[in-house]
This record gives C-alpha cells, structure tokens and sequence, in this order.
C-alpha cells in the first residue's frame, strides 16, 4: 500500500507476484487541443498531462507569436519579438534565465521530450511569454500572450532590406541666382542604400548679371564651376566625397594641403575606421578670369589615417608631390595617441595624455628625414585647478627651407634648424569671485649653429570681480630672457605688464587697457600703450507689427609711444561710430521683409615720431635725420546694407538690395533663391547592433476605423515620448516621427493630450506598446479621433415645461449610461443632478437615464450636445 500511494498505482497481487498498474487518473491525456490566442492549431504533438503536470509543445507557440527558438544540448532558448529577450530553460538544473540573468527554477520531468520540445507548461509560458492552462472541463489547452506583451506593435522588417528597396528619389534641390556673391546649385537625393548631395558652385561677379555698378564684369563662360562636388553616405557606414574638397580632413595633415580635387573615403573596421583621399592640390597661384576666382591644381596628395575604436590611437600616413622650386616631395607618418583617465594617482583628478609623433622625408632642397613630435598631460583637480605641461619638438626638416643672407650672399639656402619646446602653467580660482594663474616656458631653436637662439620667461596672472560695484580687473605680468647666435649671443631681457578694468553701469559699458612693455640688451626698447572704450548698450523700440528699430553708439580713444636709443613715436588714435538697426515684421504684410543696417564711424589718428640722434642705418644709406615728423589721417563716412525679400511663392523668394562698405562705393544686388521639395528626406540609417528602429505616425481617423485611409492626414506637432526613457520628441509636418538607435526590448508610447488639437484624443487607449528588436523596424500608426461632449442635468421638472428652471430640484447619484459606436459609457449625476461624458467620439449613440431613452449625434458642426432629461413631479420612483 505504501508503495502504491508513493507511485500513483493500483496494486494487485497474482500468482507471478505483484502487479502495479498506474491510476487511470494519472495517465498521460493525449486528447486535448491546443489554442493559442484564441486560435486552434493542429501541432505534430498535442499537449499531455499527466496528473498535474502538463507538458505542452513550445516551437508551435513560438512560431505563432514570431519567437526564434534554438536548442543547445539540454538548454532551450527563445528570443520573443514581443520585448526582444532572450529567454533560456535548462532542463537539467530547471534554471530560467532572462539575458543571462536568472528569473526563477522550473524542474524537468521524465517525460520531457527535448528532441520534439515537449516542455513543461511553466518552461514553455516563461520562455514564450505566455498564460497557459487547461481550460477545466474541457480540453483545451490555451496559450495567451502575457498583457504585458500582447497588444504590442511589432517589427516589420529588416532596416536593410527595407533601405535596399529603397528607390531613386530626389529629396531636395536648392539654388541661387545672384548679381554678386556667389551662384549654386544644390541636390540632395537617396537610392537603396546611399544617400548623396551634389553642390555646383559659380562666381556671381562676371556672370550675366554681374554687381550693379561700375564695377561690372563679364566672363566668357559664366556656366564655369570653380566648385563642383558629390558628397555620399552609404546606410552602412562608409561615405567620401567626389570632386572637389577642403584640407578639414586630417588626412592630409603635415604636409600643408589646403584644398584639393579628387576623391575621399572612409568606412567603418572593426578596430575603428579607416579614411581615405587621393587627388590634385591647389596651386599657390590664384587664377582670376574677368573678376572671377577659379582654383588652378598642379600638385597631388594622398593620406590615409586609421582611428582606433577606443578613441585612443590614430596612424596616419600622407605623401604630396608640388612642382612649386625648392618643395619637391613630402611624405610624413603619423602615430596620434589620446589617453583619458577618470584618475591618476589620486582621487578626483581628471587626466588627459595627448601625444603626436610624425616620421617624414622631405624631398626638396637641403630636405630629408626628420621627426617632429609633442606629448601635452592636464589635469582637472575637483575643486576646479588646472595643471597642464607640454613638450614639442621638431627636426629643421620639418620647419621648411629659409632663405637667408648667409655670410654676406644673398639669397643662400639654410636649412632650418631644430626647434624644442617646453611649457608649463596651473589655474584655478581664490575664492569667490577671484582667479589666478602661472606659467613658465622653455625655447630652444638649434645647437651650435648661425640660427640659434634660446629663450625662457615665467607669467603670473591675477583676476578679480566685484558684483555688487559690476567691476571686474585683469593684471599680467610676465618676463622672458633670450639670447640668439645672430645677435652676437647678447642677451635681452622683457618685461611686460597690462592691467585691464571693466565697468559696468545699466546700459553703459567702460572698458579700459594699459599695457607696458620695456626691453633692454640686445635690443633696448620700450613700449606703452592705453586704450579705452564706452559703449551704451542699444535703444530698442518694437512696433505692434513686430517691425523693430536699434541704435547704439561706439567710442574708442587709444594712445601708444615707442622709445627706442636714438627715437621716440607716438600714436593717438580716436574713434567714434554708431550703429542702428532696422526689421520691418509684417509691417509690409506677410511675404515681404526688409532689414537695414547701417552706421556712422569717424576715425582719427595721429602720428609723431621724432629723431633725436643719428643713426647707423642713416650713415649707410646716406639720409638725412629729420628731428620730428607729424602726420594726421581722418576719415568718416557711412556703411549700409539693405536687404528686401519677397516670398514669391512657396518655393522661390526674390531678394534685392544694396551695400556700402566705409570708403567704399554703394553697389546694388539681385537674388533669386529657390528651395524645391521632392520627397520626405531620409533621416535616419540603419541601427547599431542591438538597436533597432521606430517609426511612427499620428494621424486623423475621420471614419474612426483604426486604419490610414486614403485622403486621411496626419497630425503635426504632437509630443511623443517614450515612457522611462530619455527620448521625448515632436511630429512632423505630415505627423511622422522616428528614433533610429534604440535598443532592442519593449516601450510604451505616451502622446500628450494637451498637445494635439482642441477636441481631439487618441482612438483606444492613452499608451501603446511596440517592440524593438535587433536591426528591425517597428512602424506604428497612432489614429486621433474627433471627440466632443454630452452634458445635461436630470431633474424635477415641477411646472411640466421641459425646461430646467430655477429651484427645480436636481437628482443626485442617478445612473445616466450611454452606449454606441464600440462605447458603453455610465455616469453619476452629481450636485444640481448634473452629469457629463467628456471625450466622446463623434457619431450617434443612444443616452438612457430613469427609464427613458434619448438619441444623440455628435458630429463637427455640433461637437457639444447638451441634453436635459425632465422626470415630472408625480414620478418619484427615480428619487433617491
């Protein structure tokens, strides 16, 4: 008996022994069905129970709700598209895992069949996701998705596949058609994977307007570019440039590229990215046709430079070939590294270790191999003290051919010599309301050589403010001492000196510089100079039309004087301007604008320089000392520019005007500048791993059928956030909105109501769930109703005229119910017997209150119905 209870047997004994057979309420029930969400499937395995264990097959839900399943050993995993987590069930220790992370135990039985993924019923809702049970007293299994998974929008398709099919579209083109300045042309398109922009540039002076003045000028060709480009990004990562190019690129650093023509390449590697660029460069020598500027190239470059992917190192390798005299070839290597450490030796230190090395050969005159390098280290201390120190060094080679009188020989070619650096300063504040900082510095160019030259100096700064007197004071002080081969090594001392005071009063601004600088040695000179400003900030005035109007004066007076053996200059140098402003608004209406700026400057200087001995330069040229010169220069005058635009329609705006800089004379312009749509821009590119991306859109669902029809249009500037999340943002003008990078799992979308429309809502529910999984896209369409109110009172009506009167007594807590439309409404009269559905959706219903029945439609023309429902006095079964 022990051992049938233990076994779930029914024991009998015979004349062979005893016989154990299982109890017919334990045996395993292959007849059930299986249901998923409310569907009937017909599995290779239908569910089995056995007593209290059920096993059900998991690779039929998991097909049905879009899970991947895979099998490794005795673990089972499956990725849920609903919320992009991978669970894992081990049969052998029963451990359940959510992204590595265990969530509970569910252990295995013998009767588990790994081979057809016959699970237990707790493993197979834990991994898919899902509530099942046997529904009691029939036999049906039913498998539900969990709510916190089920009503989520899910992925649509792969980002890549989707962005391969994409086709050939125009997305905007730009242009300008301009009497001066500049003419262009700019096209942005996308095809399948990339995306590009064409840009062709030409000069608007010499074309067939040319300036409106004088000064006009004609070219031959005014079609000629002197910039055509085609700049192309692939989804995937890589992107260049054909055509023409600045030196922005690092590519091409060390070897002094400022502009080139040809092609450039970048793509992403697994250890970082890799940059390409190859082609001609411009020529020193400008080339200007009929007033026009084009770039000549008669040189070519190539650079590639490696990033690593931490940030850290770079390795750059860059060649130029220049057919100018004396440059030859360049080739340089460069090793970059940047290193950022959150602490180095001691707690609440910020580090930054920056080293750049470069190995080149210079084929040129007097060229060859050299080195040039520089490591800078600063520190950030947490209560906001700088320490920063830097080294730099570089080979003559690296500094360039000189072309020097060398022993008397005009013209003769030295090479340049080496140049070491060192530099070191530290900052930080005293205090409140005062700074002070340091440095000291080292130079050193050549060793033994006819150009050397050495120099080292110290500084000391010292800053300070006042609130409450709105006054603020900067004092430097710093010296420096060097010595230089050409100089008969003598040595020169500097000192200098500078104290600058602000001042500040409401609208008026004082500002004020000395500076004194003395030299003695070698060079034996002495320098001093003051300045002072005053400006009042602008009068302003605007307008009802929002037009508005500035002006603002501008003084300056500056004094300097130079004493050096044997002379004497002095400079006084004055300053007054005033500058207005002008901006019409919608004064004109709303299709035109004018803007004025314009101002007055008067400017006077004043220069005496006076000789009190003769010197050696006078005895070799022969000259004669002149005791003392006195010379004066003025000049005033305006300055202008006037800017009209005029919308002459959605796409085209013309623009006329005039400018007149000080001295100068006024010329007038006209501008025609267009802007044509085509197709919505492709904003996004593909996801990150891990990430995937949402797209969505809100619109109007005038027939409130839950789908975009046609002729229904979207809803722009709604807020759209993502509940928990940092991302919150607005529709567009067509009601789209996209986030490109998120990483895969379940959101919930959140639209403020306060944001769309008066008398507008979201159809179902304030929240809508969407997954995110590894490089898919997610759309959701997001359907805003049209909604309105039903309001009313239910009361006595006393005197029988229908009509709520003053002193008719109001029924409270009365339940008012109202149905139509997929909507089952009940409210309570409150104080008066008032009752109100707020937020209803257009259409008709049927109201029921106290036993009668009333029909209502709310529609745009009649969005507020209210509906008083009279009960006569006699009727008192409706009273509380």
């Amino acid at each position: 008996n022990t051992i049938s209870i233990l076994s779930g047997t029914i024991s009998r004994q015979t004349p062979e022994g005893w016989t154990f057979d299982l109890d017919e309420r334990l045996r395993p029930d292959a007849n059930l069905q299986l249901w998923i969400n409310g569907k009937l499937v017909s599995p290779p395995q239908p569910p089995r129970a056995s007593g209290s264990l059920l096993l059900v097959p998991l690779r039929p839900i998991a097909d049905a709700l879009g899970s991947r399943v895979t099998v490794e050993g005795s673990q089972v995993s499956v990725i849920r598209i609903q919320d992009g987590v991978t669970v894992t069930w081990n049969a052998g220790t029963g451990l359940i895992a959510a992204n590595r992370k265990p969530v509970g135990i569910v252990n295995a039985s013998a009767l588990v069949d790994l081979s057809a993924l016959m699970l237990p019923r707790d493993a197979v809702a834990a991994l898919t996701g899902t509530n099942i049970q046997l529904v009691p007293g029939t036999n049906r299994v039913e498998a539900t998705l969990d709510d916190r998974l089920a009503d989520s929008s899910m992925p649509t398709g792969a980002a890549l596949d989707r962005a391969r099919a994409t086709p050939f579209q125009v997305e905007r083109s730009t242009f300008q058609i301009a009497s001066a300045g500049t003419n262009y042309l700019t096209t942005r398109a996308h095809s399948g994977l990339y995306n590009g922009t064409l840009r062709l540039e030409a000069p608007a002076t010499g074309a067939w307007l040319g300036r409106l003045d004088n000064a006009n000028q004609h070219v031959a060709n005014p079609l000629r570019p002197n910039w055509i480009s085609l700049d192309w990004q692939s989804m995937q990562g890589s992107s260049g440039i054909l055509g023409d190019g600045v030196a922005g690129r690092r590519e091409l650093d060390g070897v002094s590229v400022s502009r080139w023509r040809g092609a450039a390449y970048q793509t992403p590697l697994e250890s970082g990215a890799l940059r390409l660029v190859a082609g001609q460069t411009v020529s020193a020598t400008a080339n200007s046709t009929g007033g026009a500027y084009y770039p000549a190239f008669d040189g070519s470059a190539f650079g590639a430079r490696w990033y690593g992917k931490d940030g850290i190192d770079e390795l750059a390798l860059a060649h130029r070939s220049d057919s100018l005299p004396g440059e030859g070839n360049q080739t340089v290597l460069t090793w970059t590294r940047q290193l950022r450490s959150p602490s180095l030796l001691i707690d609440g230190v910020q580090s930054y270790l920056y080293t750049d090395l470069n190995v080149g050969h210079m084929d040129r005159q007097l060229g060859g191999w050299g080195t040039r390098g520089m490591a800078s280290l600063t520190n950030t201390f947490s209560n906001a003290w700088n320490v920063s120190s830097s080294a730099q060094y570089a080979s003559g080679v690296f500094n360039g051919p000189l072309s020097r009188n060398i022993d008397g020989v005009a013209g003769t070619v030295k090479r340049p010599v080496d140049t070491l650096g060192l530099d070191a300063s530290v900052g930080g504040p005293v205090g409140t309301s005062s700074s002070i900082s340091g440095r000291i510095f080292g130079r050193r160019n050549g060793v033994a050589d006819a150009l050397e030259s050495r120099s080292h100096g110290s500084g000391l700064g010292f800053g300070t403010q006042w609130a409450e007197a709105r006054v603020s004071a900067t004092l430097d002080y710093s010296t420096a001492s060097g010595t230089a081969a050409t100089a008969g090594n003598q040595r020169t001392d500097v000192d200098r000196i500078s104290l600058t005071l602000d001042k500040r009063w409401d609208a008026v601004t004082l500002s004020g510089r000395l500076e004194d600088t003395r030299s003695r040695g070698a060079i034996d000179l002495r320098q001093r100079s003051a300045i002072t400003t005053i400006s009042h900030a602008p009068w302003y005035w605007l307008g009802s039309h929002q037009q508005s109007f500035s002006i603002g004066p501008l003084a300056t007076l500056a004094w300097s004087r130079a004493i050096s053996t044997g002379s004497e200059t002095t400079n006084i140098n004055s300053n007054a301007a005033v500058n207005m402003s002008y901006q019409s608004g919608s004064l004109f209406g709303e299709k035109a604008r004018v803007s004025l700026n314009a101002g007055w400057s008067g400017i006077r200087n004043s220069t005496s320089a006076e000789r009190t001995a003769t010197q050696l330069s006078d005895l070799l040229n022969g000259t004669v000392t002149l005791p003392r010169t006195d010379q004066t220069v003025s000049s005033t005058g305006w300055y202008f520019n006037l800017r009209t635009q005029h919308i002459l329609s959605r796409s085209l705006m013309l623009e006329w005007g005039a400018n007149k800089a000080q001295g100068t004379p006024a010329y007038a312009y006209l501008q025609l500048n267009g802007a044509f749509d085509f197709a919505a821009p492709r904003s996004k590119a593909l996801p990150m791993s891990g990430r995937g991306v949402l797209e969505g859109q809100l619109y109007f669902d005038a027939n409130g059928n839950g789908t975009m029809d046609s002729g229904e249009r979207g809803i722009p500037g709604a807020d759209v956030r993502l509940l928990n999340t940092p991302w919150a943002l607005r529709s567009s003008g067509n009601g789209n909105f996209a986030i490109n990078n998120l990483p895969q799992g379940p959101y919930a979308i959140a639209v403020d109501l306060a944001s769309l429309p008066i008398g507008f809502r979201l159809a179902d529910k304030d929240r809508l769930r969407v997954a995110i999984l590894d490089g898919q896209v997610t759309e959701v369409r997001i359907p805003i109703i049209e909604v309105g109110q039903i309001r009313g009172r239910l009361f006595v009506d006393s005197n029988g005229n229908g009509v709520a009167d003053s002193g008719e007594e109001g029924l409270l807590s009365q339940a008012v119910f109202l149905t139509g439309r997929n909507v089952s409404l009940e409210a309570r009269t409150v104080v008066f017997g008032q009752y109100v559905f707020d937020l209803v959706p257009l259409g008709s219903y049927t109201l029921r209150a106290a036993g009668r029945e009333y029909a209502v439609t709310l529609d745009t023309n009649n969005k507020f119905v209210v509906l008083d429902i009279p009960l006569p006095a006699s009727d008192t079964a409706a009273r509380p």
